[in-house]
């Protein structure tokens, strides 16, 4: 079974099989790869749009527990869940997601401590401009472990907070684990910069994909979407930034996830 999980969320993909995916604003043919290896797909859709979700990252762990949790009750028309094989792929703070449900945990402080050092980068940027109070952060839920022992394989493409990241939370990840990166190191902002921490991760393995930045692994935009997008005043998520394709990073992107999936749950 694999779980995806995006960022902000809009719409989890829960293919079941051999692993889960979750995604967020992704489209059915993002599970095409999976389908054609004989897994069968059920989507969940969640609308999430109050200022201050990306700072309670311990939503989304719960969502894949939930998801998880669903399956095991049983799913409809007699479909069933190996959930001895669950593999979890997530992007951006999705990525996080799934690292937390692998028992990785943040720090308040650490969070905090980022944010004020770069206020104008596009993660605290974005929260800043919507008058966040970093400091009405609940530290509880913020700081709790969300480990799931039912997670035995993890992707993160391009996880959010490696900066909010705990050393003991770190030494924790026990299971193996791949972060692909989104463009070369010295193109990224240090919200995106998980090459240290990943060389103090025995389980942990760092894959950079070069030519391409953060939103280069979402979908492909229509015209009308590139339009809409661009005249909108926010970050152009249709925009490949004067990178390589998007098609070619998806292309590129699909069996570095799904070989390592397979063979991690597949022994």
């Amino acid at each position: 079974m694999r779980l995806i999980r995006w960022g902000l969320g809009a719409v989890a993909v829960l293919v079941v099989g051999l692993f889960i995916f979750v995604f967020f604003a992704a489209t059915s043919e993002r599970a095409a790869p999976a389908r054609t290896a004989g897994f069968t797909e059920v989507t969940l859709s969640v609308a999430h749009r109050d200022t201050d979700l990306p700072v309670r990252v311990w939503e989304r762990a719960q969502d894949i527990s939930a998801l998880l949790d669903f399956a095991q009750a049983g799913l409809p028309l007699g479909i069933s869940a190996d959930l001895e094989r669950v593999g979890a792929m997530g992007f951006s703070l999705g990525g996080y997601a799934t690292l937390a449900v692998a028992g990785v945990t943040v720090s308040k402080d650490r969070f905090i401590a980022y944010c004020e050092a770069h206020p104008d980068e596009i993660d605290c940027g974005w929260m800043n401009e919507g008058g966040l109070d970093f400091q009405a952060i609940d530290r509880a839920l913020y700081e709790q472990d969300n480990r799931d022992a039912r997670i035995a394989a993890i992707v993160a493409i391009d996880p959010a907070l490696p900066r909010a990241i705990t050393d003991a939370g770190l030494a924790a990840l026990s299971v193996p684990t791949r972060i692909i990166q989104l463009g070369e190191t010295e193109t990224l902002f240090e919200g995106m910069r998980w090459g240290t921490l990943a060389e103090g991760a025995p389980t942990m393995e760092h894959f950079i994909m070069p030519d391409t930045y953060h939103f280069g692994f979402l979908a492909e935009c229509s015209l009308m979407g590139r339009v809409i997008i661009a005249t909108a005043g926010d970050d152009n998520i249709c925009s490949d930034a004067g990178t390589r394709p998007r098609a070619d990073v998806h292309a590129e992107i699909t069996p570095i996830v799904v070989d390592f999936l397979s063979e991690q749950l597949n022994p």
